[in-house]
């Protein structure tokens, strides 16, 4: 009976957190599993090649490292290393939630390029980092854009 109690009472304390994924804490699906995984974010915003210390800002502060991270509220729906957001997911991914981390490092540059800047993510917006945008775009060159230039 007591192991009966212990699994309703974990069951409750997780249901809707994704196994600690959902940053929301009430996620109504898991787009990308129930369990976590931390990436080395320094090595992925290295090979982004934009500017690093933004970047690690904006995935430090945005998923916490963590690839399977989910953000989801009544206006949107943020998954990943860099939380993109549910609208972005056709642009970007062929409208599948980009939760590998290098899914989610392409999303993010498309993203980036597109905007020209960080002001797509919610974490900039909370960090003012916005008005430092026009700096990062003259730092930063992305995969898409170098593989441009070889042609």
């Amino acid at each position: 009976m007591r192991g009966l109690i212990f699994a309703l009472l974990l069951a409750a304390i997780y249901a809707g957190s994704c196994g600690g994924n959902c940053i929301s804490d009430d996620c109504p699906k898991c787009y990308c599993g129930e369990s976590i995984n931390k990436v080395d974010v320094e090595k992925v915003c290295k090979m982004a090649e934009w500017d690093q210390r933004c970047c690690n800002c904006i995935v430090e502060n945005s998923s916490g490292g963590n690839a399977n991270a989910v953000n989801a509220t009544a206006k949107y729906t943020e998954v990943g290393l860099f939380l993109i957001d549910k609208m972005f997911w056709g642009y970007c991914n062929q409208g599948k939630a980009p939760c590998s981390f290098q899914s989610n490092l392409m999303c993010a540059m498309r993203i980036y390029i597109w905007g020209k800047r960080w002001h797509a993510w919610n974490a900039a917006k909370k960090l003012s980092l916005i008005h430092i945008s026009e700096h990062m775009r003259l730092g930063m060159t992305s995969y898409a854009v170098l593989r441009l230039k070889k042609k």
